[in-house]
């Protein structure tokens, strides 16, 4: 992970047991699209004995039961919105860049599959197999602040 390649334009958070770090995802600026474009979910890491973890009332199967997504996300748009973004963009790997027991491969079928492309879902899937940083992968707008509750 490159850390502080966009200076005050990138964000990390972290969730923390006691003193010990367990999941971490980054936000950063993001002009390749336009001038008020930020990226979220950016490298997004759990340790294994603590993937599921992130709350006891919603099924493991779903995304809102991940660290990230359930505890990182909404103060990565909270961020976001306080540098001025217009849009706030995450990115999954297209199908041939896939880890397929991995998270993002769940966003990525969620997107895909069972969700239309409108703007009332929490992502819509805005252009595929994107070369983002010479990886082709999907672009995905954030609708939502927090999945767990669908708060706009």
């Amino acid at each position: 992970m490159k850390f502080g390649k966009w200076g005050d334009l990138e964000q990390w958070h972290m969730v923390y047991h006691g003193d010990k770090i367990i999941s971490i995802s980054g936000s950063h600026y993001y002009p390749h699209f336009h001038k008020d474009c930020y990226r979220i979910m950016y490298r997004m890491a759990t340790l294994k004995a603590y993937r599921g973890m992130a709350s006891e009332k919603i099924s493991l199967r779903k995304m809102q039961h991940n660290f990230c997504f359930r505890a990182i996300m909404p103060a990565q748009v909270d961020w976001c919105l306080t540098k001025g973004a217009t849009e706030i963009i995450a990115t999954t790997n297209s199908p041939d860049n896939i880890d397929y027991g991995g998270t993002m491969h769940k966003v990525h079928n969620h997107g895909r599959r069972r969700r239309p492309n409108t703007k009332s879902d929490n992502m819509t899937l805005i252009q595929k197999d994107a070369d983002v940083y010479n990886t082709k992968q999907d672009i995905w707008r954030v609708n939502v602040r927090d999945f767990a509750t669908g708060k706009k």
